[in-house]
């Protein structure tokens, strides 16, 4: 039996984020990071119009090619975003051998950490995971609490 996640925040500030994919999965991880200051780096042959521009605290660059390992220096971390598993593995294991903390998206063999379900209010951030197994439940039980926990201002975290 595979032990369970050890949960952490992580300080996104700055570090290069990379983003192999130019579709709806790199989208859905751009807007993910949006909030988190990182620096992120998009690579791939063909990019959306909606994956090139960029409201986040942090920057966006694009790289209109394919995936190289060197892309990967000074990376924090890299989410593998095709529809091409094969394309995402090659990835991941270059990540690995690099030291590099890797996510495949929606394959968890070729994770090395899952982005949680996100409930946030002000200061307040509760993130929700299933180890990566259920993804739904994570979502339902973030639906609620969405519903439940008032709307407040940092003033009470303070």
């Amino acid at each position: 039996m595979t032990p369970p996640l050890y949960p952490i925040y992580l300080s996104l500030a700055h570090k290069t984020v990379l983003i192999v994919g130019g579709g709806n999965l790199a989208a859905q991880k751009l807007r993910t990071l949006e909030t988190s200051g990182a620096d992120v780096v998009l690579v791939a042959p063909r990019i959306l119009p909606r994956c090139q521009t960029w409201s986040g605290t942090g920057t966006l660059r694009t790289h209109s090619r394919p995936f190289a390992a060197q892309d990967l220096d000074g990376a924090a971390m890299v989410f593998a975003a095709t529809d091409d598993a094969g394309l995402n593995h090659q990835v991941v294991d270059s990540a690995r051998r690099a030291g590099v903390l890797a996510n495949a998206v929606d394959d968890p063999q070729y994770c090395d950490f899952y982005t949680p379900a996100v409930v946030r209010r002000g200061a307040v951030t509760l993130a929700i995971s299933s180890d990566g197994r259920f993804p739904g439940i994570t979502r339902a039980v973030r639906e609620v609490l969405d519903e439940l926990l008032p709307e407040h201002d940092d003033a009470l975290v303070d």
